[in-house]
């Protein structure tokens, strides 16, 4: 700390240090990796490839009968299982939980707090309901990086559910970047 007078200012003051850097403008002037080097709405690679130039909307696959199209994402406080594992965070979101709406967690008996199964083609993961109209009827979520199996996690350690054992691994066929929305899920009560 004696090399960093300010970080060690800092946290006297205010129990944290946060380095602000500019990073707006920092591509300013430089051209785009495309071959006009402008921003380009038709991309004539793709077309010499037999893919679609231009973004084309396709439905999602339809969700087979008593099953759940399941999405993932991360709330405000955790990003990923590092942050999760965070003292201060863990209070404020110390386990992930399963957002399934009214109607179909009446109609599996599922209350706030009940601990229901998911269940996919690539595995199966615990973790408490939460009974919510912010989510669609035919869709679940949770958070993801939670469910670690690492005990050095000491805070999250089995804690919640693992999406990486849920998710079947499938990539798009554009970009190859993983298609985490095309998972289908059962959802029990426990």
């Amino acid at each position: 700390m004696k090399s960093l007078p300010e970080v060690a200012a800092a946290l006297k003051k205010d129990g944290v240090y946060n380095q602000v850097l500019v990073t707006h403008g920092i591509h300013k002037g430089k051209p785009f990796k495309t071959r006009s080097k402008k921003v380009e709405l038709y991309n004539q690679r793709y077309s010499d490839n037999g893919i679609d130039p231009m973004p084309v909307y396709r439905p999602p696959k339809p969700i087979p009968a008593d099953h759940f199209r399941i999405v993932v994402g991360r709330n405000a406080y955790i990003s990923q299982s590092s942050s999760t594992n965070n003292s201060l965070l863990c209070e404020l979101e110390p386990e992930n939980t399963l957002w399934i709406h009214p109607e179909p967690a009446k109609r599996r008996g599922i209350k706030q707090g009940d601990l229901v199964e998911v269940m996919s083609s690539a595995g199966t993961g615990t973790l408490k309901a939460r009974v919510t109209e912010e989510i669609r009827p035919d869709t679940v979520y949770m958070d993801t990086g939670y469910g670690v199996i690492s005990k050095n996690l000491t805070k999250i350690y089995g804690k919640g559910a693992c999406i990486a054992e849920i998710l079947e691994d499938r990539a798009d066929a554009v970009s190859g970047n993983m298609a985490m929305h095309e998972t289908f899920v059962k959802i029990r009560r426990i």
